[in-house]
């Protein structure tokens, strides 16, 4: 909610699960290889079984997919939206080659997946920060996922503005990135105490 010129007001939900169909489209979209989604890769496949460490159930795989994310890719904010293959190579790079490494090693699981960005509420410091995660469809839910800060889902710090499946769609690659960068520096802001079940 806009308070004023330099005040936004925003509600966050402990559940953030999102449940709703996709269709048939959608799906293929979120399953399939493309230029930041490079399946032929074959580091990509053998991370793909790496990093499941034998889980069995869709949901089990993807939590351990995170987490292998998470250990696998360091820290480096060098980099500008690198390909999975690129990642795997380099195992560096920021919350977007974090979350490219992911969407892939699910797909690569037989697991649908895409990318989301918005803000990460750091009520620690007292900011909020361009974020980038993944979403991945398991069960009817879009179930979110952050291998950058491998918590096993993601908290209602949270916040997301807009969803990209990582194909070569122009006017969606660019409305996604500019939801990632949409504050190149940190906001300040105030954490009020609510009741998350409203």
């Amino acid at each position: 909610v806009q308070i004023d010129e330099n005040t936004v007001e925003i509600h966050v939900t402990a559940n953030p699960v999102i449940t709703h169909a996709i269709t048939d489209a959608e799906f293929e979209a979120c399953s399939t290889a493309g230029d930041y989604v490079d399946f032929e890769d074959e580091l990509l496949q053998s991370l793909a079984e790496e990093g499941i460490d034998g889980a069995v159930t869709p949901l089990d795989k993807a939590l351990a997919l995170e987490a292998f994310v998470g250990e696998y890719v360091a820290d480096d904010y060098q980099h500008l939206f690198d390909s999975a293959s690129q990642v795997a190579v380099n195992k560096a790079g920021d919350c977007t080659e974090h979350s490219v490494l992911l969407v892939s090693l699910l797909r690569l699981n037989g697991i649908p997946a895409r990318g989301a960005a918005g803000l990460f509420i750091d009520s620690y410091n007292q900011q909020a920060l361009g974020h980038m995660w993944v979403e991945a469809y398991i069960d009817g839910d879009w179930m979110p996922l952050d291998a950058t800060l491998m918590e096993g889902r993601i908290s209602p710090a949270h916040i997301k503005f807009a969803d990209w499946n990582l194909q070569e769609n122009e006017v969606a690659a660019t409305q996604f990135l500019q939801a990632v960068g949409i504050w190149q520096s940190p906001l300040e802001i105030e954490v009020l105490e609510g009741n998350l079940a409203e």
